[in-house]
Formats: C-alpha cells, sequence, structure tokens
C-alpha cells in the first residue's frame, strides 16, 4: 500500500541496503497496522512476508498459553509457523550502462566574471526618455505664432492692442535647475541618476542645465555643489522663473538605521523659496505615489519614476503653468 511504504519510510530513516528482522518488528510496533493486509503490505515493502497476527498482538496475549508437555518428543510437538518468512527476488536483470556523450568542460569562474555588472535596466524606458525629459523641463512662453482669433476678437471690441497677441508654447529656453540627491536613500538609484543627468543636458542643452549634488536637503548646512562635496557650498537659488528638477526619495527609503534624510518641512520651505521666484519644484520619486509625504503634494509636481513613467503622465502630473 503506498501510504504504508511512506510511513515505513518516515519511521525507518533512509535505505541502507540492508533490513533487519528487528527494523520489521519495530515498524509494526510504531506503525500498528489496522489489519493483516496491512501488516503483509509492510512486510513486503521491507522484503518480508508477515503470516498470523500482528507482532503487537502476538507479544501481549490476551490469555496465559498452556505450557508444553516436555515428556513429548519435539519432533512430535507442532511448531508455529514463522512469523516473518524472508522473500527471494524471481529474476535478476543486469541494468545495462550507458556511456554519456563529449561535453565541453566549463569555463573556469575567475575575479572578472564577479566584477562585470549585471545588464542595466533604467527606470525609464530608453525610447520614451526623451519625451519624459523635454515634458519634466518645459514651461510655458507666449511666443509662438501669432494669435490671429485674439487680435479679430480685440477688433471687434474696437480695443487698441498694445502688442501683437502670440500663442502659447512649450519651450525649454529657461534651462533647468537640476538636484541630484546622493543620499543613503538614493544609493541603489544612482547610476539611474547619472543617466538622467546625461539625458537632461542633451534635452535642454549643456549650458543651460545647472546640476547640483546634495544629501537628503539642499538647504542644510552641507550645502550642494556641481561635483564632489569639496566643491559645495550654500544652495544658491536659480533664476527667475527657471524650473527645477529634483531626483529624490524625499527620505522615503534607505536603509534604516540611515540618518535623518529630507525632512517634509525642509522641503515644503524649498518650494516656498522657488515658489517666490516663480520657479516650479517638480520631483522625480522612484517611489509609488501611496508612499509621498502628503504635505509636499499641495507645494511640488511629483512624478512617478519608473518603467511605465510617460510624456503624458509627466505633463498632466506637472500640469504646465507659465
Amino acid at each position: 500500500m503506498p501510504e504504508e511504504r511512506a510511513r515505513l519510510r518516515v519511521h525507518l530513516g533512509p535505505e541502507r541496503g540492508v533490513v533487519w528482522v528487528g527494523d520489521v518488528l519495530r515498524a509494526l510496533a510504531a506503525l500498528r497496522p489496522a489489519d493483516a493486509e496491512a501488516r503483509r503490505a509492510m512486510g513486503e515493502a521491507l522484503g518480508f512476508r508477515v503470516r498470523g497476527a500482528s507482532v503487537t498482538d502476538a507479544a501481549v496475549p490476551t490469555q496465559p498459553e498452556p505450557l508444553p508437555d516436555l515428556a513429548e518428543p519435539v519432533a512430535a510437538r507442532e511448531r508455529p509457523a514463522p512469523i516473518l518468512e524472508i522473500l527471494e527476488p524471481v529474476e535478476y536483470a543486469p541494468v545495462a550502462g550507458q556511456r554519456l556523450g563529449t561535453v565541453e568542460a566549463l569555463a573556469a569562474l575567475v575575479a572578472e566574471h564577479l566584477e562585470t555588472a549585471p545588464p542595466f535596466t533604467p527606470l525609464l524606458r530608453p525610447e520614451w526618455s526623451p519625451g519624459i525629459v523635454a515634458a519634466a523641463n518645459e514651461t510655458i512662453v507666449r511666443d509662438g505664432p501669432i494669435d490671429v482669433e485674439a487680435m479679430v476678437d480685440s477688433a471687434a471690441r474696437l480695443e487698441l492692442a498694445e502688442s501683437v497677441p502670440r500663442r502659447p508654447r512649450a519651450s525649454l529656453h529657461r534651462g533647468v535647475q537640476l538636484l541630484v540627491d546622493i543620499g543613503d536613500g538614493m544609493q541603489p538609484f544612482r547610476r539611474d541618476q547619472l543617466e538622467l543627468v546625461e539625458a537632461v543636458r542633451s534635452i535642454a542643452g549643456k549650458h543651460s542645465t545647472e546640476v547640483l549634488y546634495f544629501r537628503d536637503c539642499p538647504t542644510r548646512d552641507e550645502g550642494a555643489g556641481p561635483g564632489g562635496v569639496w566643491t559645495w557650498r550654500r544652495y544658491r537659488l536659480p533664476e527667475p522663473r527657471r524650473p527645477v528638477l529634483v531626483l529624490t526619495d524625499f527620505g522615503i527609503g534607505g536603509p534604516q538605521l540611515r540618518a535623518a534624510g529630507g525632512t517634509v518641512d525642509e522641503w515644503v520651505r524649498v518650494a516656498l523659496l522657488l515658489a517666490r521666484r516663480e520657479s516650479r519644484l517638480s520631483a522625480f520619486v522612484p517611489y509609488a505615489s501611496d508612499r509621498w509625504p502628503p504635505a509636499l503634494r499641495a507645494v511640488a509636481h511629483l512624478v512617478t519614476w519608473d518603467r511605465g513613467t510617460s510624456r503624458t503622465a509627466v505633463r498632466h502630473a506637472l500640469r504646465h503653468s507659465a
């Protein structure tokens, strides 16, 4: 019986090549089969044929057996049938060997294999990245084509036009201040930051892009700067109306034992300082929107930095203002 064989493996342990009579008795005493059929199945699984009552029943008789008559010859007395009988195999079948085919040896593992970085998969889709970067740094300017409808409306109202009205358009002419958080929480996204910095420079223009690095919040005493920590100074606000794009986690991620990350109050103050200069504050955050600090939603334009981010999603999040 399959279930009995499985239980035998549990009680007798792994196969060791030889099964003794004591092993069978131990299995019968431990599992206590309910009927003779189960006892026979257990014995056959171990290479024995079980006859008569179980070992447990034989070991504890319900009534005392009469003592044999010693005067009667041994040959004349009825000898009980053995409880266990060793089974003999019906036939032996040799197992034919099979030669393995020739295979190439595996290359040896060297230090270069351990130092090789895995393939880089950026957070933003490469084919969408230019459009996303452009949408994140555009501002609305009114220097597009002449707005004929506005001129006709003014003339119909007999209004004197002081200037030629033009249609609004999205433009990158104001440049961008790019703030890159290199604190502990953003270490897993360091390569994504480098890729995005180069993308912003190529789209907005190298001379129109001001890149400043900082830890956790640029307004702290450590400040911010274009290079290593030794280049950092007190954070300097951008030119009026120049947009600011931040690559940060707002203290959401990072190791549990990290020093205090940027607080919500600190970033709210940064957003208010930029608002006085009419500079839009937007941020790429590598975490889901349900983890964003609610207070920042009212003062900054937050964008999910992930594979699903698109140009349309960025425009919707930024709600471009002049």
